[in-house]
């Protein structure tokens, strides 16, 4: 029933936009309930799965303890934005941005975008997950081109190629994978060259340097709800289908092979996303190359293997909050700046008094101050790898304080100067507020003490990948 709810539900809401044409606030219901069901029928999921009980539908649909955690991901992350969307989308209508038209498409595909990662971790069928990675890109490109304006079209249709011919790789891969399934006289070489294109295909979604050059375009350019669950829940989603091609070529190729490959993206994606936040002029790219750093963090902790594997995992999660309260607080940044320039904002503390410390509540969690949870996540992968590989983790240290000293120094010319004359000072609605609200509460409390029941799915998910 579980499963039926959360695949069922986002394609009624799609379908919503489609029949009621100006009815606003029945489009809107039809999202909220849509995402509390999906959020709860996640939630019985997981706690079958936590118990120890079979969780399956078919031999298609399946969720063990690793998908369970990136489906919750992805129904929490879901959740915010959708809630967070009615205000957004309400400003940007009042400020004639956007007209009821525009609106319709945001729920059709918000909803569609849904359905398709929900359906990616969920399915056993490696050939399906790749339709349903598939189909996420071609969601989000109308979600990315909203606004309509040059510049958008423009980070559409380089998200749209990169991805494209990125997942085409992917899927030659993937059926390399499927046609050696069940054979017993398996060529490791044809799997080593299966699992490279999967990691072009997948890596590319994923953000890794090189394959990242569509990322800060796609996620600077789209709404912010979009945004965060680009960045909180799409890379996540693409990092789950590479985890799961690992798992099945580490039993026959050794798990030096994709260690060694996790191990270069990774440093790559966090030296060079460091140097680039740094250096950076735009507070909505400046997070975009922030969640670079992050899946190369994430990646780090991966190839360590052991017991960095269950602290990667949490660091997920915690990336994923954080992630997604920067950039729904950057969407009321823009909203009141009419800029995505960090040049462009000045005396942010004043003229947004509530969504300002939320903002910087998010600044210190995601540069990994204590006492938030990604401290402790990304000093244990450091202290892991400096066991491992101790060059790689001076490396990440010296990353790690570039990109500390670079969000200080961008957020101190964000608050300082005096507040520009076509600016006013005040919060949107509510609905632009509790949700970042309670996401920092979330992340406060998760970093205080993690729940008894995502402790199991971590313990659980980390067994399945240290084989």
């Amino acid at each position: 029933m579980e499963f039926g709810i959360i695949l069922i539900a986002p394609l009624v809401a799609a379908l919503i936009p489609l029949v009621v044409r100006k009815s606003r606030g029945m489009i809107e219901a039809g999202t909220l309930i849509a995402i509390i069901l999906e959020v709860i029928g996640v939630l019985r999921l997981g706690l079958d799965v936590a118990s120890g009980k079979t969780v399956a539908l078919s031999s298609y649909l399946a969720l063990d303890a690793l998908g369970t955690l990136f489906a919750g991901v992805v129904a929490l992350v879901g959740c915010v934005a959708a809630v967070y969307a009615i205000g957004y989308l309400r400003e940007e209508t009042k400020q004639g941005n956007i007209g009821m038209s525009r609106v319709r498409q945001f729920y059709l595909l918000f909803n569609l975008f849904l359905f398709s990662m929900f359906a990616a971790v969920m399915t056993t069928n490696l050939v399906l997950m790749w339709i349903a990675i598939e189909a996420t890109t071609l969601s989000t490109v109308f979600l990315i081109s909203f606004y309509g304006r040059p510049n958008t079209i423009e980070a559409a249709w380089k998200f749209l190629i990169i991805n494209s011919v990125a997942l085409l790789l992917g899927f030659l891969g993937t059926l390399l994978f499927v046609s050696t399934a069940g054979n017993a006289a398996i060529d490791p070489q044809i799997l080593k060259i299966a699992f490279v294109l999967v990691i072009i295909g997948f890596g590319t979604k994923t953000g890794f340097v090189p394959l990242h050059t569509w990322l800060p375009d796609a996620h600077g350019m789209a709404p912010a709800p979009i945004s965060s669950l680009l960045s909180g829940a799409l890379l996540n989603v693409s990092l789950y289908a590479l985890l799961r091609f690992k798992m099945l070529i580490d039993p026959v190729v050794g798990e030096y092979f994709s260690r060694s490959l996790f191990l270069t993206f990774g440093i790559l994606s966090v030296v060079v996303a460091a140097f680039l936040i740094f250096n950076q002029r735009n507070y909505k790219r400046l997070l975009a190359y922030s969640s670079i750093e992050h899946m190369g963090i994430m990646a780090l902790g991966f190839a360590t293997g052991g017991a960095a594997i269950g602290v990667a995992l949490l660091h997920m999660i915690y990336h994923a909050i954080t992630k997604s309260l920067l950039f729904l607080a950057s969407g009321t940044i823009v909203l009141k700046y009419k800029t995505s320039k960090i040049a462009g904002v000045h005396a942010l503390s004043r003229v947004l008094p509530l969504t300002f410390p939320l903002f910087f509540f998010g600044l210190l969690s995601i540069t990994g101050v204590p006492p938030f949870g990604i401290f402790y996540t990304e000093f244990s992968i450091l202290a892991f790898l400096m066991a491992d590989n101790p060059v790689i983790a001076g490396v990440m240290l010296f990353s790690l304080t570039l990109v500390f000293v670079g969000v200080v120094k961008h957020i101190t010319s964000m608050m300082s100067g005096e507040r520009p004359d076509t600016v006013t000072s005040g919060e949107f609605n509510a609905w632009t507020i509790v949700p970042i609200g309670f996401l920092a509460l979330l992340l406060l409390a998760l970093s205080v003490s993690v729940p008894s029941i995502i402790d199991t799915l971590l313990s659980g998910a980390a067994q399945q990948l240290d084989l």
